[in-house]
């Protein structure tokens, strides 16, 4: 007997359900994203048990008819694509016809719609790939879906699970992406019965990401930009360098409308920023850039968070010339809670290039560097006290109380 055998049916699924649905998050990305794809302006998520036990996104899309909602939960089954031609078009947020059938594999999958301009809904329910039942049902316009019971017939799946409140995480970051990438659709999500946000629609990405980080530092400082070139469109808002973070966490990218990861987008925007910012630090900056259809391939990953393109030399030198003219002249200040001044061998005497604080010119004579890395004891010329320099390039001064660093 040969060695290579054709799987069973029920593996198979259960594979392809993997690839699509690795935690609780990625169900919840692909059912706000059908959402949307339905036109739906108003999506509610609520989650329980870290969404091992319940995830329920409620729209008010387009909804689906019976015999749509059948399909719906099929395999390779989609209403976004018809053509291999398609593939290279693809303007939606989903389209591979697999999210529902795989999110159906391996949990207790209900869905209830009705379409706008039908009286009956309908109501199909799905248990670990096999339809239980099918019938109509008093529904309110849109879509309703539960996913109760995830990986219920994958214990190996459900293992590597993280904490509830990991999970929880992972939940509401992905809703925050969402969010960011669509103000026009108002949000609410709920864990454990309580409201952690309700994001109503607004006019533009700067209010949707102020919402959102209402109480960072940067969120009444943001910046709007925009710039365009021949096809390409990139818009979006960022912070002014004086305002910076420890990781690249606050870098967001999206192409088309989808948020994706791709370190070559990530790398220009934080070399456009090296020259005002230090080196460990990272800008705050939501990039939306807006390409082709044909020039991005969003196929190349089953969840659809990693892209490719096609023209990408263009492309990221085009990202690159406009953040470096978006920034140009901007100079950014790192607060400091205090300055300490320690001891220090006296390591070079020399004479400090002048320094100018609005039209007074100060000069530091003697440089020191302290145990701290920091060059001390310069002269003070008027009211501006030079307390020295930082690894020879940031300037560090007094004025009255205010302490800064150029």
């Amino acid at each position: 007997m040969g060695k290579v055998k054709k799987l069973p049916e029920e593996l198979i699924k259960k594979i392809a359900a993997g690839e699509v649905v690795e935690r609780p998050a990625s169900v919840v990305k692909e059912l706000i994203e059908n959402s949307i794809d339905a036109g739906a302006d108003n999506v509610k998520i609520a989650v329980e048990g870290g969404g091992k036990r319940l995830i329920r996104v409620t729209d008010n899309g387009e909804g689906m008819s019976g015999e749509d909602l059948l399909l719906a939960v099929e395999p390779h089954s989609t209403s976004k694509i018809s053509s291999e031609e398609d593939l290279y078009a693809i303007m939606t947020l989903g389209f591979r016809g697999e999210a529902l059938a795989s999110i159906a594999v391996v949990s207790h999958l209900s869905i209830i719609t009705r379409k706008n301009d039908e009286k009956e809904g309908w109501r199909v329910d799905v248990r670990g790939g096999e339809i239980t039942s099918h019938m109509p049902d008093n529904a309110s316009a849109g879509t309703d879906v539960f996913v109760r019971m995830l990986f219920f017939n994958t214990p190996a799946r459900l293992r590597f699970l993280k904490r509830d409140f990991t999970e929880e995480k992972y939940i509401k970051k992905m809703v925050i992406n969402e969010a960011l990438g669509h103000p026009e659709v108002a949000f609410t999500l709920e864990i454990n019965g309580k409201k952690i946000f309700h994001l109503p629609v607004v006019n533009s990405l700067s209010s949707r990401v102020k919402s959102l980080y209402r109480g960072e530092d940067f969120s009444e400082d943001l910046k709007d930009f925009s710039f365009q070139k021949g096809e390409m469109r990139m818009r979006g808002v960022y912070a002014p360098p004086s305002f910076t973070r420890k990781t690249s966490n606050f870098i967001f990218t999206f192409v088309n409308g989808r948020y994706v990861k791709n370190k070559a987008l990530d790398s220009v925007i934080i070399k456009s920023f090296r020259n005002i910012i230090p080196g460990d630090r990272f800008p705050i900056f939501f990039l939306f850039l807006e390409l082709p259809p044909h020039w991005v391939d969003v196929n190349i990953h089953p969840s659809k968070l990693e892209i490719k393109f096609f023209k990408e030399k263009q492309i990221l030198q085009f990202i690159g010339q406009k953040i470096i003219e978006l920034i140009q002249g901007e100079v950014g200040s790192f607060p400091v809670s205090a300055y300490v001044e320690k001891g220090g061998k006296e390591v070079s005497f020399q004479e400090s290039p002048a320094a100018f604080y609005g039209e007074k010119e100060v000069s530091g004579q003697l440089n020191y560097e302290g145990s701290a890395g920091f060059i001390t004891h310069p002269t003070v010329s008027g009211d501006v006290k030079i307390l020295g320099q930082i690894f020879n390039t940031y300037i560090i001064f007094q004025k009255g109380e205010d302490f800064y660093i150029m």
